[in-house]
């Protein structure tokens, strides 16, 4: 056991410094996490909020993973997530969601020191 331990320490040892230019390199990385395989992807801003509270994220290893990822896909229960996709979906709600709260100018005029919002 203790040569199975070496060998993969040597491995690892080797292997980590590359990592950095294995995920930029690659064509995609794909997220396999057991809790979003669980749940589904069709609604972009949940498939969105969960990968954000996920495990995955909150682990170092796997977050540079996919920073460093040029197309970083997560697999849901139903399909194969695109996280710069989902992004920008999510962003276009949000923004439309701003614009539409956001409350027209008050009439009245402002007095001296009073600020109309």
């Amino acid at each position: 056991m203790a040569e199975w331990d070496a060998i993969y320490c040597l491995l690892a040892s080797q292997a980590i410094p590359s990592m950095k230019r294995v995920h930029e390199l690659a064509y995609r990385v794909i997220v396999l996490d057991s809790d979003l395989q669980t749940c589904s992807s069709e609604h972009y801003t949940e498939a969105f909020i969960r990968i954000r509270l996920s495990t995955w994220m909150r682990r170092l290893r796997t977050l540079h993973e996919g920073v460093l990822a040029n197309r970083l896909l997560v697999q849901f229960s139903d399909d194969l997530f695109d996280v710069r996709v989902g992004e920008r979906h999510s962003m276009t709600i949000l923004r439309e969601y701003c614009i539409h709260s956001i409350r027209p100018p008050a009439t009245r005029k402002a007095s001296t020191g009073d600020s109309v919002c």
